[in-house]
């Protein structure tokens, strides 16, 4: 019969006898038995079921458990009337007590010792028998409770006022794991707080965790197998007295509540032991409170990091902001110099040589401001949502070539070489013309910008499944802490004055832009500065797109056409220009007489209704924006006529280029919607189109063909 068996009998006599009592097995040397009084000797230490020695070494040497061992051995009672042992204070530490002690053997039917029992008695109790002994265990229990209740309330008070204080998550770490670890005398403790992913939990602070342990739960997913995690996703406490496996960490007991606020779980705290041990009612009603002082924390402290962050994030787009400004007033006073002062000169007598140079330089700085607006305009229709795309099936080595060849003079400025490679199993491409050749102007145009004299770029394009067209440099490179950062607006690696390439840092996010419109996504790529850069502009070979044996887009039948002007005779053609500023009208009456066209010019709407009549124009070319009346209800008012003037062409050229207005435009009652500046020769085109009757619609402000203007690169 084994020792528990033998002794089941007396075990009401043990609970009940007036001192504290325990069992020791002879075998294992382990506690089968502790009645209250001996519990409550030695606080939140568990006794039954352990080698009390073995899982406590802090009660080696306390008096009482050292002397079990002498007795299995001997067989030979112990007895003192005045043991000197170590018990736990009401605070929970070990303190010395005086006790009446009697240990002896116990021993099988055969004589064999199996076992030792031990008695305590405390000799403050010794006068005290009967009922009046239990009445007393009891009043010393209630007031240990009402002392340990009392230190407890004393400790929120504490931790409430500390917390109080702690604004950022790690304060609040602190305050929360120094105060736990005091008030439960626990060997480690964790808190966590639940990611704003709420994926996983982000370790805030801990203590007497091994640092590889740290480094592993420092972001631990929710999905993982344990505790903390299971707690945060059941959302329920969980507490365990001893571990049937050591945990990870190395404790035998644990404790884990959900930190909530708001009925949202906010976080998770965790305590651990190195040995054993109970939790009361009063301990998990304790750690249960504490808890609410922490979610509550930890939800300030997610209000102030997320305020905090907001607030960085408004003044790092601040400075941006102010820098965009700065630089676009440098992009547009340095071209505006030159077109300014160029512009005087010639006003006095020049030889033609110099005359001839002012023209180029003239030329050049004006088409540099125009991408600048190109530029400007694509990004807002980027940040609103209404930058478009008109699929057709196109050549690819077409736009390819002719995106490129405009380059090629700048790149031989700067004796730089462009390469082109083509692998193409595929002939076309179902894509916007041109946005497809805008993202190529832009990728070789900040190739060759960032690409130091005698360098070398490269253009491959391959198009098995997907079409990929790869741009490689022996340029600059690009800082490796920029790169994630390469394809945001007015973002430039370098700014400020100090910066050698000019430009406003859009090209590359429109060219992002684009490219995901056709479903695609583009990389960026480089070892760093001095080490050249690569950019990759993927596009799905979507298998809605038209099949192989679909038309072709040709741009010399639709209005991309404008801009192949071949003949551009307008003899014949009466034109009627209105406009109020007296530059611009100017500038367009001549660039239609010098194609031959007879052209009429009025200053206002008004003035153009009353010379409608009389002059009898083919076709009536108007601004929008204008004193009174405006171009939008000059052409209404036509429209209105009753006449056949009423249906006479009408070509809106304007700066107002957006697409709203281009449609806003088009609904009055204008047949085409083309945004200044424009070259000459395009706008003899439309003027050509329209009066022979074909379809003209609009010229988008930021093509390749306006003004022959592509758009401005983007800036690494």
């Amino acid at each position: 019969m084994s020792l528990a068996r033998r002794i089941d009998p007396f075990l009401p006599l043990l609970r009940d006898v007036g001192a504290a009592t325990a069992v020791i097995s002879a075998g294992e040397g382990v506690c089968i038995f502790a009645n209250e009084k001996l519990v409550d000797l030695y606080g939140d230490r568990m006794l039954e079921g352990h080698d009390v020695l073995a899982t406590y070494p802090e009660l080696r040497g306390a008096g009482l458990f050292d002397r079990v061992p002498e007795v299995l051995h001997s067989g030979e009672p112990f007895a003192s009337p005045d043991l000197s042992i170590l018990v736990a204070s009401e605070e929970g530490s070990l303190v010395v007590g005086v006790f009446e002690v009697l240990i002896t053997a116990i021993r099988d039917e055969s004589g064999s010792i199996e076992g030792a029992i031990v008695f305590a008695r405390d000799l403050e109790d010794a006068s005290v028998d009967g009922d009046r002994a239990l009445l007393l265990a009891r009043e010393r229990n209630a007031r240990r409770i009402a002392e340990a209740s009392a230190r407890r309330l004393r400790r929120l008070q504490t931790t409430t006022a500390a917390l109080a204080e702690a604004v950022t998550m790690a304060e609040i770490g602190d305050v929360v794991i120094s105060n736990l670890v005091e008030a439960f005398n626990a060997d480690q403790a964790e808190l966590f707080a639940c990611h704003e992913d709420e994926r996983r939990l982000e370790l805030i602070a801990a203590r007497g965790i091994a640092e590889a342990h740290r480094e592993e739960r420092a972001n631990l997913p929710l999905e993982a197998d344990v505790e903390a995690a299971r707690v945060c996703r059941n959302g329920e406490g969980l507490f365990v007295e001893k571990l049937p496996v050591i945990s990870t960490s190395g404790a035998h007991a644990l404790a884990c509540i959900p930190l909530q606020q708001q009925r949202k779980i906010v976080g998770v705290l965790t305590m651990g032991f190195d040995a054993p041990r109970r939790f009361s009612s009063e301990d998990r009603a304790f750690f249960r409170s504490f808890g609410v002082l922490c979610g509550q924390a930890l939800f300030r402290a997610s209000l102030y990091d997320a305020e905090r962050r907001a607030k960085e994030e408004a003044l790092a787009a601040s400075r941006v902001k102010d820098e965009f400004l700065a630089t676009l007033s440098h992009e547009l006073r340095t071209p505006l110099q030159a077109i300014l002062g160029w512009a005087r000169l010639l006003r006095a007598p020049v030889d033609p040589e110099v005359t001839a140079k002012a023209v180029q330089s003239i030329d050049r700085n004006a088409r540099t401001q125009a991408r600048l607006v190109a530029d400007m305009l694509d990004a807002t229709r980027v940040m609103s949502g209404r930058l478009h795309i008109d699929k057709r099936v196109v050549r690819v080595r077409d736009f390819v070539n002719q995106a490129i060849d405009t380059l090629r003079a700048d790149a031989e400025a700067k004796d730089i070489t462009i390469e082109t490679t083509f692998h193409d199993r595929h002939e076309t491409y179902f894509g916007d013309l041109v946005r497809l050749q805008q993202v190529v102007w832009n990728l070789v145009a900040n190739a060759v910008k960032f690409t130091p004299r005698g360098g070398r770029v490269t253009v491959t394009v391959t198009f098995h499944d997907d079409l990929v067209i790869q741009v490689d440099d022996t340029g600059t490179g690009i800082p490796s802490d920029f790169l994630p950062f390469v394809f945001e607006r007015f973002r430039q690696a370098k700014g400020g004055t100090t910066r050698q390439h000019g430009g406003l840092g859009l090209g590359l996010a429109i060219v992002r832009h684009i490219v995901e419109l056709h479903g695609g996504m583009v990389s960026a790529e480089s070892a760093g500065p001095g080490h050249g850069a690569t950019f990759v502009a993927r596009f799905p070979n979507s298998a809605s797109s038209p099949s192989s044996s679909t038309e072709v887009f040709d741009p010399s039948t639709t209005d991309v056409s404008l801009y192949a002007h071949g003949t551009l005779d307008l003899e014949g053609i009466r034109a009627l220009v209105v406009d109020d500023d007296d530059s611009a009208r100017e500038l367009v009456v001549a660039a239609l007489e010098r194609f031959g066209a007879t052209v009429a010019a009025a200053r206002s709407a008004e003035h153009a209704l009353s010379m409608l009549g009389g002059f009898g124009p083919d076709i009536v070319v108007s601004d929008i924006g204008m004193p009174d009346v405006d171009g939008y209800e000059l052409v209404r008012r036509i429209r209105a006529l009753e006449s056949p003037l009423a249906s006479v062409p009408a070509l809106a050229l304007t700066a107002y280029a957006r697409e709203v207005e281009r449609q806003h435009a088009l609904d009055a009652g204008f047949g085409a919607h083309l945004s200044k500046p424009i070259d000459p020769a395009d706008l003899a085109a439309a003027v050509r189109g329209m009066v022979m009757g074909r379809s003209v619609k609009s010229a988008p402000p930021s093509s390749a063909t306006a003004l022959s203007v592509a758009p401005e690169s983007g800036d690494a």
